[in-house]
């Protein structure tokens, strides 16, 4: 009688550990590719309905962001599936490479077109979100304000302006970027018609192909210029490199150094390249510098309305959100004084300078009938502003009670705007203590607490802390007939602004 053979498992006994690891390999992929199939069903209706909802909210940016992304998950899916059903075993090794290969570079395919589809997404979902550049005239026509994003369509804008307005020859350009083949449009029209163009605040992005192609190209020594290398975003925020060979060529057309091309289009574009003053002179971006008084001012730019003008004076001078709601009459009357210097085209300089004058004005005036408390808060602020201020910033907002000055020599530090704001609106809402009138006598701006005359900054904080130590309404005693007295000359200063410019 021959060998017994040990039983196998198709003898009815247990099955090996190796019987087990086969059969499991050969039964996987087909239980895989089921659960995925049956996942697959409610997967497209949840998306579905998901889709549906927010079409029907109008909200197409969010609708097409989870359109794309299920569509890739179910690309995922479906070539999972696929590879588990191709790669059985018991397959050559060529019976299965091949179809996997195939799947590959199917999926290499999708991906590419997933990227296209993004890109033209997110330019649809921005170009509706974002809101339109301010292009307008200047009140004579002769300069040109663009602000804003740049978006398909502002060159074709820009041009039908230029031709209602043949005597412009600046364009002032205010914009965070956008469209490069946008912006090298505004280039082209900017050209044509030789414009100066002007960054009176910040230029980035592709807006500096519309600057470069200025007959002279001037700027703040403040302003920034902002340089990356050209790129495209998709749906998600990915990034895809561009094109950069039209971008240098509009460079190189400009007359910049090869280096400084290199260096701007290697800037990656969530690290702007802001370069300094004398690397934009010295590479030819900026052929000169200008200050704040040789050009108009430019903020009223497409608001040239009494709202517009007072939007900007808060937003200029925010101390003055308080009295805007207990007095907006006083501000209003700032706005309009402002008004008429953008419609004179007075230069950036100047109207900012006489903003400050009124805005400190009826700072004074809402201070110089408070009660006790709210005085000597306010006093307080001076007084902490020239602690940390140099000596002549010191004297300026000690001798004349400047809170508008001091607020911005704080920078804002614990909130002060808000609560110099909340100060001054309260001034003006609670009992006025003795408010000056117009053809009250003016006194000397300077302060003298103890009767002698102060001028230094160290004897006006030495004042000002003396008085501040006091109680209440002994300090306020003290401090009060100083800010009567600047409250007695802005009376005069807001009486003269009525009649300018």
């Amino acid at each position: 009688m021959g060998p017994i053979m040990p039983a196998t498992h198709a003898t009815g006994e247990r099955a090996t550990p190796q019987d087990r690891a086969i059969s499991l390999s050969r039964r996987w992929p087909a239980s895989a590719c089921e659960a995925l199939r049956l996942a697959l069903v409610p997967l497209c209706v949840v998306v579905a309905v998901a889709v549906r909802r927010r079409v029907a909210a109008d909200d197409l940016s969010d609708a097409a962001d989870l359109a794309l992304t299920a569509g890739a998950l179910l690309f995922v899916l479906a070539a999972l599936g696929l590879s588990f059903r191709l790669a059985r075993p018991g397959r050559g090794l060529a019976r299965q490479a091949v179809p996997v290969a195939l799947v590959l570079v199917a999926g290499m395919f999708v991906a590419r077109s997933f990227a296209d589809v993004s890109i033209e997404m997110h330019s649809l979902g921005t170009a509706r979100d974002s809101v339109a550049a301010v292009i307008v005239p200047g009140p004579d026509g002769t300069d040109v304000r663009y602000s804003g994003e740049i978006r398909e369509g502002d060159a074709a804008r820009l041009a039908r302006l230029l031709d209602a307005y043949p005597q412009a020859t600046r364009i002032h350009l205010t914009s965070e970027g956008g469209l490069a083949d946008e912006g090298q449009a505004l280039g082209a029209v900017i050209a044509s018609h030789r414009l100066t163009t002007y960054v009176p605040d910040f230029c980035v992005s592709a807006c500096t192909l519309a600057f470069l192609a200025g007959k002279e190209r001037l700027a703040l020594r403040e302003a920034r210029l902002g340089f990356h290398g050209p790129f495209e975003e998709g749906l998600f925020g990915q990034t895809f490199a561009g094109d950069a060979g039209s971008v240098r060529a509009a460079y190189r057309a400009a007359g910049l150094d090869e280096s400084f091309i290199d260096e701007a289009l290697a800037a990656a574009p969530d690290d702007m390249w802001f370069p300094d003053s004398d690397r934009l002179t010295e590479s030819g971006v900026v052929t000169a510098f200008v200050d704040r008084d040789r050009l108009p001012d430019s903020n009223l730019d497409g608001a040239a309305t009494l709202a517009g003008a007072r939007a900007a004076v808060l937003r200029n001078v925010p101390i003055l959100s308080g009295l805007a709601t207990t007095t907006p009459a006083l501000v209003d009357r700032i706005a309009g004084w402002y008004l008429e210097a953008y419609r004179h085209d007075w230069s950036e300089e100047r109207v900012v300078g006489g903003l400050h004058a009124l805005s400190d004005s009826a700072v004074a005036l809402a201070a110089a009938g408070a009660n006790d408390r709210t005085l000597v808060d306010l006093a307080r602020v001076l007084s902490t502003a020239m602690d940390s201020a140099d000596k002549a910033t010191c004297v300026a907002i000690g001798a004349n009670g400047d809170l508008v000055t001091a607020v911005e020599q704080d920078g804002d530090k614990d909130g002060s705007v808000a609560k110099v704001a909340a100060l001054l609106g309260a001034a003006m809402t609670g009992p006025r203590v003795g408010t000056p009138h117009a053809r009250e006598t003016m006194k000397p701006t300077s302060i003298a607490f103890a009767g002698g005359q102060v001028a230094s900054c160290g004897a006006l904080r030495r004042a000002y802390r003396g008085a501040l130590a006091r109680p209440v309404p002994e300090a306020a005693a003290l401090l009060r007939p100083r800010f009567q007295g600047w409250a007695r000359r802005s009376v005069v200063t807001l009486a003269a602004a009525i009649s300018e410019p």
